[in-house]
């Protein structure tokens, strides 16, 4: 009989403890991560060879849309190199399939392993609310979608990390005390797809705080405006869905205690979508006006 109710116990005690720790969790209000841009990369390999100085290249449709005054690169795919920098698209020919440029390029370009690419970067602003405390030396950590890419060209699948560091992330943390004011991360760890700050060591940011975080922002900037002009940025995924629907991925935030036992969390949506096309039809017409010459003019 002592053998049953000591099982019991222990028991007991278990699902006791297990039910404190889920209690402990909750979500992050107010989450949201505000994009400069929203237009998604451009990238189409080459459907033929082009020689030197080539004021166009052939594309393959793959929805891929440049525009003109778009700054291009062409990429060779077999080493990772950009052997076609600088270029300005012209414009682009309806049925996708041409892009034109107002100056020819450097080196000619192969079919097969040379692709055309338009970065459209732009900076995230991620801010929520804390539901929780975050104690000092703890984590807080952005996630964005995919394996994650720190590749200073497009991906289908994420936003593409473009050589950011720790140097280009600042975060603004306005913190509830008595006399209000802001504190700033300790360090950040940049490790695609994730961003981690771990808090200083000024105490506890308590329950309620707002965090805002300007990724692709200089360090030591916490003021938005002042980051408009900042690099690198991320850089925005390819088109994958149908012209004029957007392309819809999640970013995730969680929080950490200081020995990285997850606490609160939550995932708000950011969308890309490609500008508006507009066609028109216009009917032709020819001027002229017919009048008398006078001989020999």
């Amino acid at each position: 009989m002592f053998k049953k109710l000591g099982f019991i116990f222990v028991l007991c005690l278990s699902l006791l403890v297990f039910k404190n720790d889920k209690a402990h969790a909750a979500t992050l209000s107010n989450l949201s991560d505000t994009i400069t841009t929203s237009r998604p990369s451009a990238a189409s390999p080459l459907s033929a060879d082009a020689a030197s100085a080539s004021t166009q290249v052939s594309i393959y449709n793959n929805g891929s849309r440049f525009l003109a005054s778009d700054s291009a690169k062409i990429m060779r795919t077999s080493t990772g190199a950009d052997i076609n920098t600088g270029l300005i698209i012209a414009s682009q020919s309806s049925a996708l399939t041409t892009a034109y440029f107002t100056a020819g390029t450097s080196t000619a370009s192969q079919n097969g392993t040379d692709v055309l690419i338009a970065n459209k970067t732009a900076m995230h602003t991620v801010s929520f609310i804390l539901a929780s405390p975050v104690q000092a030396s703890g984590k807080i950590i952005i996630t964005f979608p995919g394996s994650g890419s720190t590749a200073a060209s497009p991906s289908a699948t994420t936003f593409a990390f473009n050589g950011l560091t720790s140097g280009n992330a600042a975060a603004n943390i306005s913190y509830k005390l008595n006399s209000g004011g802001t504190r700033t991360c300790a360090s950040f760890t940049v490790a695609a797809p994730s961003i981690t700050c771990t808090v200083d060591s000024g105490g506890s940011i308590i329950a309620g705080s707002v965090v805002t975080f300007l990724i692709g922002c200089i360090d030591g900037s916490t003021n938005e405006a002042s980051c408009t002009t900042q690099s690198p940025r991320l850089i925005n995924p390819t088109k994958t869905a149908a012209a004029g629907t957007s392309d819809s991925w999640s970013v995730a935030v969680k929080t950490q205690d200081a020995s990285s036992i997850d606490q609160d969390s939550g995932t708000t949506k950011i969308a890309t979508i490609d500008t508006v096309q507009v066609q028109a039809v216009i009917d032709a017409s020819l001027t002229f006006t017919i009048a008398g010459r006078n001989n020999g003019v």
